[in-house]
């Protein structure tokens, strides 16, 4: 996890995230910008459910 605050789209100490809206096309969201805030605990617990269920 530290790895990931030192992303570019890190604003003000929180991890955020971009998400495709299609192909070549990126979600915007409502305060106009392309990425969002998501809680760290929020990204463990989707890490743990991919590495306790993965994909087959």
């Amino acid at each position: 996890m530290d790895k990931m605050y030192t992303d570019k789209k890190v604003r003000n100490g929180r991890i955020r995230f971009v998400f495709q809206d299609g192909i070549g096309r990126m979600k915007r969201f409502a305060d106009g910008s392309y990425s969002v805030p998501v809680e760290e605990s929020a990204v463990m617990e989707l890490l743990e459910e991919i590495c306790v269920n993965p994909a087959t």
